[in-house]
């Protein structure tokens, strides 16, 4: 597989990640509307909570496909098919389109405030609205996996350096 060249790699990387960014959208929108429509009394509050849901998902996930690309994956085949979607997957992470997904949803949201008369879709609206910090909540999240992870390996390196100390007895 030929590598592209940087200029190739960008526009591949702003369209990509445009792209997965209107796919988590329409996938985001089109369970907001199912559930809209299947279930009786589904609110904004309901779409917030399967939102918090979803970004804590992918955002856990996000990590660990990528600590298992960087650390323990080894491609076997060069012209593999999970190797060209690691290639593929390796110019964005989920964790990008998160955040390109909420910056569009608080754009939206913003111009609908300002000037309501474009609301063109109720259900889109409600869909914006009760999504519409969703961003903060994607920094918070992504800030508090970063913090835990780090806790975790700095957990790992006392634990093992403190391993065999509480064995011994004090005489």
């Amino acid at each position: 597989m030929k590598t592209p060249s940087k200029a190739a790699k960008l526009v591949l990387y702003a369209i990509y990640s445009i792209f997965t960014a209107v796919l988590y959208g329409w996938f985001t929108f089109y369970i907001f509307a199912r559930l809209v429509h299947a279930v009786d009394g589904f609110s904004a509050l309901h779409a917030y909570i399967v939102n918090l849901f979803i970004i804590v998902i992918v955002l856990i996930a996000d990590t660990l496909i990528n600590n298992y690309v960087v650390t323990k994956y080894v491609p076997r085949k060069r012209n593999g098919m999970f190797s060209r979607f690691l290639y593929w997957e390796s110019l964005i992470s989920f964790k990008t389109t998160l955040y390109l997904f909420y910056i569009f949803i608080l754009i939206i949201s913003r111009v609908f405030t300002l000037e309501p008369q474009l609301i063109f879709h109720e259900v889109f609206y409600s869909f914006v609205l009760s999504i519409e910090y969703g961003l903060i909540l994607v920094v918070v999240f992504d800030k508090l996996i970063d913090h835990l992870a780090k806790d975790v390996t700095r957990i790992k390196v006392i634990a093992e350096k403190l391993r065999g100390t509480f064995d011994k007895k004090d005489t």
